[in-house]
């Protein structure tokens, strides 16, 4: 997770699981001051096999997903391939 205190002031953090519970880990931070974390947690796939994800951000701050998809229902906003056509 992202884990700062003042904008330029990054907090050094990590996602932790117990069992089926998640939360983070949060290193020394001034326990006086509002302490925000952006988590961005999310599940992004379909309902089949996504194969070798991997995660980028471009010079805007977009994320950009590559890999490949046998989900029928992936939800691609911009793809080389945007309808499924066999194989991968």
């Amino acid at each position: 997770p992202i884990t700062f205190q003042e904008p330029g002031q990054k907090i050094a953090s990590a996602f932790i699981l117990k069992g089926s519970d998640y939360g983070f880990a949060v290193h020394s931070y001034d326990k006086s001051a509002d302490l925000i974390i952006d988590p961005w947690v999310t599940y992004y796939g379909g309902s089949s096999n996504e194969v070798r994800p991997s995660l980028a951000l471009d010079g805007f701050g977009n994320i950009v997903v590559g890999g490949g998809t046998k989900s029928l229902d992936f939800p691609a906003y911009q793809a080389i391939q945007s309808s499924y056509a066999g194989g991968c």
